[in-house]
């Protein structure tokens, strides 16, 4: 996959052909409705997921000023 940027076929990840290679492109526009509701839909429950199980390193919390006390 990949994105066209001002008549420029930009592709997502590297392929490992010859440069001058000629090959043959076909060009399909995907839905973009699709792909940001997957995303948005991965999004909601990675934070479900970190709400669900916070983690605690049990450490000691410290104020601001005392993160930024100079001695």
């Amino acid at each position: 996959m990949g994105t066209l940027v001002d008549g420029i076929v930009r592709l997502d990840e590297c392929v490992d052909i010859p440069n001058n290679t000629r090959v043959k492109v076909v060009l399909q526009t995907l839905d973009l409705d699709d792909s940001q509701s997957r995303y948005v839909q991965g999004l909601q429950a990675w934070i479900q997921s970190c709400q669900d199980h916070p983690i605690s390193s049990g450490g000691l919390k410290y104020t601001r000023d005392e993160l930024h006390e100079r001695r």
